[in-house]
């Protein structure tokens, strides 16, 4: 019998014919942009085509050899939007070689602004990049503005809570070497925020050169003034349970 193939759509990316070959790397899928572009063009609706869960959108994204170009990203968008979905952004985000213009088109395209996740007003003010997806940067591109932080802090201290990707702001700001988090910052963020004190915060501390030496101290002492007022609470509601003794009536013997 023959063989299940690929559409021609998926074919021209650079993907096997046969839709049970999936002995590749990434390295080894080598995309005809300019011939997905025609396909499109003449059978849009091979863009609409599942396999195993993922659109063709999904699968151009996925490519790194030769990342997909900005006109391909729109006509597959265009002839079928419901292809976005969570798991396009998230392919993307793994994907270093996608071009900031490829990711403007990207969370244009999510008009309801589903999947496109932006970081909170205080972690962008300490100088991380707007979305949450975008990963690739370093040091030397995170530059805060603790000012503008401390203000943020008084007006909106709820955003000291929110842990994006399991990781509070302290901790962020704790990684940061150029220009490191004044003291006082740390202090309000762990006072607003007592659940931010994580392992995470610590490593972050510890591992950043950078940072003010008393920083460190101040977080041991703080932990352990939090706990010390736990066990205190703890104890407290103890002591203060009070065992009552019900009478019950005398049981009742029927004549």
């Amino acid at each position: 019998p023959s063989l299940k193939k690929r559409p021609m759509l998926i074919q021209l990316m650079g993907y096997p014919e046969d839709v049970d070959d999936s002995e590749y790397q990434n390295e080894d899928v080598q995309p005809d942009w300019s011939a997905v572009l025609d396909r499109l063009a003449t059978h849009s609706e091979e863009a609409s085509v599942v396999e195993d869960g993922y659109y063709p959108l999904d699968d151009a994204l996925w490519i790194e050899h030769e990342p997909i170009e900005a006109a391909t990203l729109i006509r597959l968008l265009r002839a079928f939007p419901k292809a976005l979905t969570e798991l396009s952004f998230e392919i993307a985000s793994e994907n270093s070689t996608l071009t900031p213009q490829i990711w403007k088109i990207l969370r244009g395209a999510d008009v309801n602004s589903c999947y496109a996740k932006k970081r909170s007003v205080l972690v962008q003010l300490m100088g991380f990049p707007p979305y949450f997806e975008d990963n690739d940067y370093d040091q030397s591109e995170v530059v805060p503005d603790w000012e503008a932080v401390r203000k943020r802090l008084i007006t909106h201290p709820e955003e000291a809570k929110v842990a994006e990707g399991g990781c509070h702001p302290l901790a962020d700001a704790l990684w940061i070497e150029y220009e490191s988090v004044p003291i006082d910052v740390v202090q309000t963020m762990m006072r607003v925020a007592p659940e931010s004190l994580t392992d995470t915060a610590f490593e972050n501390a510890s591992d950043n050169d950078y940072l003010d030496a008393d920083i460190l101290r101040l977080m041991f002492t703080f932990d352990g003034e939090q706990q010390s007022v736990a066990t205190t609470e703890q104890t407290t509601d103890e002591e203060s349970f009070i065992k009552v003794e019900i009478a019950l009536p005398e049981p009742t013997r029927d004549e």
